[in-house]
């Protein structure tokens, strides 16, 4: 396992990249399209979904985390048909194991039952 936050600080250190106008804390600006903005976005939708209080969404909730990860992972180079089966008014009963068990191994760094 890696600790996201710590693979950042040394990405954006390492390779000199400039802040977003809003810090590195704070989530970027729309209007923003760096890929380090793109990368940022996804590891604060990542800690945002690692501190939920059961790690569960609501369709409202994951349909505002889908856009912002789909917009984000497209910038970055991600195909649509790479991200669409996770689409919420799409999800089938697979789509949603598939999914979480792709967000517990892959942001949340958990490789545990995701029954």
């Amino acid at each position: 396992m890696f600790d996201i936050t710590l693979l950042f600080l040394l990405i954006r250190t390492l390779c000199g990249y400039k802040a977003p106008r809003n810090g590195w804390s704070e989530m970027p600006d729309k209007t923003e399209e760096t890929k380090i903005a793109h990368c940022l976005t996804l590891k604060i939708l990542r800690n945002e979904i690692q501190h939920l209080p059961r790690r569960e969404l609501d369709t409202t909730k994951y349909s505002e985390f889908y856009s912002k990860m789909k917009r984000s992972l497209i910038a970055l180079g991600y195909f649509i048909d790479q991200i669409r089966e996770f689409t919420p008014a799409t999800r089938s009963a697979e789509a949603r194991f598939t999914y979480r068990y792709y967000v517990k191994t892959n942001f949340i760094g958990i490789s545990e039952n995701v029954n």
